[in-house]
C-alpha cells in the first residue's frame, strides 16, 4: 500500500470562503492513496490544525482509543473531546482549492495568510502570523534535543 510523505513549507492566502490553495506538492502525495481525503483536526498543543490522511487518522484515532477504557468516565471524556473539532475536507481537483470549515479557522485565528508544513504522514496548517512567532531559535532546539535525546542509546 502506497504511502503520502509531507515534506516543505507553502503559503496560501485564505479568501472568505475560507478557501485556500492546497500545496500541488501535497496534492502529488495525496494521488499515491486510494482515499485524497485529509482528517483535519484542532492541534491539541498549539494554535493550529492537523490534516491527516484518511489512513494516518485511522491509526492516530486506533492508538488513542487503544489506550483509553471507555468505561471510565474521565477517559470516555477524553474520547469524546479527541473526537470533537474535526472534519473531513478534500483538496478540488479541478481548482486545486481546499476548503476548510470556518469553525476550525477561528480556533487557529486564520486571517489571510496561511502556511501549510508538511509533517510527513501529516500536515500542520497555521496562520501565518502565528506561524512566523512560533520558531524556538537554534540554541533552544538544540537544548531541548539533547535533553530529549541526549542520553539515549543508538543501535
Amino acid at each position: 500500500m502506497a504511502k503520502a510523505i509531507f515534506v516543505g513549507e507553502f503559503r496560501s492566502r485564505l479568501d472568505e470562503k475560507g478557501r485556500m490553495v492546497f500545496p500541488s506538492d501535497f496534492k502529488a502525495q495525496l494521488t499515491l492513496l486510494e482515499h485524497k481525503s485529509l482528517v483535519v483536526k484542532k492541534n491539541l498543543y498549539h494554535k493550529s490544525l492537523s490534516l491527516y490522511t484518511l489512513e494516518a487518522w485511522e491509526k492516530e484515532s486506533e492508538k488513542m482509543k487503544e489506550s483509553l477504557n471507555l468505561y471510565n468516565k474521565e477517559d470516555a471524556e477524553i474520547w469524546n473531546e479527541f473526537m470533537r473539532n474535526r472534519a473531513i475536507v478534500t483538496p478540488d481537483e479541478k481548482t486545486g482549492r481546499i476548503l476548510i470549515p470556518r469553525h476550525l479557522l477561528e480556533k487557529i485565528e486564520a486571517i489571510k495568510e496561511m502556511v501549510f508544513v508538511g509533517a510527513d504522514d501529516s500536515i500542520s496548517l497555521w496562520a501565518a502570523e502565528i506561524y512566523d512567532n512560533t520558531y524556538m531559535s537554534d540554541e533552544e532546539y538544540a537544548a531541548l534535543v539533547a535533553k530529549r535525546l541526549g542520553n539515549s542509546k543508538s543501535s
